[in-house]
């Protein structure tokens, strides 16, 4: 019971990725050493995994209402700490500090980037090259009047995450982790956007003063 407790109040007290209590596949995908070792420890993940065979079966998803449907359900049978420091990581990596994924293969390759030409990976189902999908999300996110959309090769994963964090039924400590990390996602997004748009930009402030209130009343 004490090292559960102590499980649980980690989560309020931790600043860096590698400090979080996780699943082993986290510690995998934080560890790889080169990009091809990264791609396929996030590909092989529990959380992810599933994910590109489902877009395989289904390149187009459909309907955005069964994606989420089934994102849903996916959802559910993960660890939900590990699930969100997964793919804010995959999300990240992608929009923010490469090397991509998807686009970064000087090192296995040894070859320059051919204009025009990406080359074939395992994540080619939730990249831009799956066109339908890709109109499907970007539809979705049209909402929001931003262009920065359009070039993020995961977007799929982005809209997976927005998905995990809308999970209920959470014990209060997980609660305010989902607090924390939707504020986080708003700001990554926020060092994305292209244009400047007030109300998206508020909202990460809006959620980070959300959570530093709940820390605080606990705290009392």
């Amino acid at each position: 019971m004490q090292k559960q407790d102590e499980k649980k109040r980690s989560l309020l007290s931790c600043y860096k990725l590698s400090d979080y209590p996780v699943e082993d596949y986290c510690v995998q995908v934080w560890q790889a050493g080169s990009n091809s070792q990264y791609r396929e420890a996030l590909a092989t993940t529990p959380v992810v995994g599933p994910i590109l065979a489902y877009f395989t079966e289904n390149p187009s998803g459909q309907n955005l209402s069964e994606i989420n449907s089934f994102l849903s359900k996916e959802a559910q049978k993960h660890d939900f700490v590990s699930s969100c420091l997964l793919l804010y990581t995959a999300v990240y990596r992608e929009m923010v500090i490469g090397p991509s994924v998807y686009t970064e293969y000087v090192e296995d390759t040894r070859a320059p980037l051919v204009k025009g030409h990406l080359p074939t990976t395992q994540f080619d189902q939730i990249s831009t090259k799956n066109e339908g999908l890709q109109s499907l999300l970007l539809k979705h996110y049209e909402k929001d009047g931003e262009p920065f959309y359009q070039k993020t090769q995961l977007l799929p994963l982005f809209f997976y995450l927005e998905v995990v964090l809308q999970r209920e039924e959470l014990g209060a400590h997980e609660t305010q982790f989902k607090q924390l990390m939707q504020a986080r996602v708003s700001y990554l997004r926020d060092l994305c956007l292209v244009s400047s748009i007030v109300h998206l930009k508020d909202q990460s402030l809006n959620l980070y003063q959300s959570y530093i209130q709940a820390v605080r009343e606990e705290c009392k």
